[in-house]
């Protein structure tokens, strides 16, 4: 009797530490998921979010490489834009113009890398691989101009008298390739991003519109692979990428199919 007490308590104390420390846990568990949740859903669907979340022992540093498809999206002649109006107006203009146009952008599963000035920069198929990424990406970049609409009456009744709506427009461009999705950075700060020869080639496209005087261009991987006779095509051009050998055929969007 004089062991077992002691054993007894022993046993009594532990289990009601796993009691009050178990739900303590679970607890700041369940508040760092949530936390996490809140800053990923800025940026990505849901599904890319749960992903994320599900990701075994987190997302460190390093990434792999896989085929997906890259949106870059900018404002054409920005710069003079934004000399004419006051700081505070620029950032209420971006504000409204990024919660537009990157809503079509979680809608297709894609994930926001990251805002460079007035530049989105998306990408589909990463990290949570979709093998209709770059349908998705298509999809989405063709609903930001429809967006863009919006956004122009938002103008026009935010500074009224000033044109701005009229003369407001964008850039988008799309390519399909291989690079490299994950973690940058070092143990204190990372960056999930994209890196590879896709992602430049898919800047060019975009900058390449202002010279084509068109809003969206896709490069003839993107169009592929988005599946033959969802995309109707107008003009259509090569484009020589710095580091590629041979040029990359870009094509002008003029429709796309609409899917259920």
């Amino acid at each position: 009797l004089d062991v077992a007490l002691p054993v007894a308590s022993v046993l009594l104390v532990g289990v009601l530490a796993f009691a009050i420390v178990y739900p303590m846990r679970f607890e700041t568990e369940n508040r760092k998921n949530k936390r996490l949740r809140r800053i990923f859903e800025r940026y990505g669907s849901e599904a890319v979010v749960q992903w994320i979340l599900d990701a075994p022992g987190g997302l460190g540093l390093g990434g792999a490489r896989r085929q997906m498809t890259i949106l870059f999206c900018d404002i054409r002649d920005f710069t003079s834009l934004s000399e004419q109006l006051a700081p505070e107006e620029v950032v209420e203009l971006l504000n409204e113009y990024f919660s537009r146009v990157c809503r079509p952008i979680l809608n297709h599963h894609g994930l926001v890398d990251k805002f460079i000035g007035d530049a989105v920069m998306a990408v589909f198929g990463a990290p949570l691989p979709r093998e209709d990424h770059a349908r998705q990406a298509v999809m989405a970049a063709w609903e930001m101009q429809r967006e863009l609409m919006g956004f122009r009456r938002w103008l026009d009744h935010r500074f009224p008298e000033r044109g701005y709506g009229e003369s407001f427009k964008v850039g988008i461009g799309l390519h399909t390739g291989h690079a490299v999705a994950g973690n940058i950075g070092f143990d204190k700060r990372t960056d999930f991003t994209v890196i590879g020869d896709a992602v430049n080639t898919a800047s060019r496209i975009e900058g390449l519109t202002k010279e084509m005087g068109c809003g969206l261009l896709i490069s003839v991987q993107t169009l592929k692979e988005a599946g033959e006779g969802i995309v109707r095509t107008g003009r259509t051009t090569e484009l020589k990428v710095k580091g590629r050998v041979k040029p990359v055929r870009v094509f002008e969007v003029l429709s796309i199919v609409e899917l259920k």
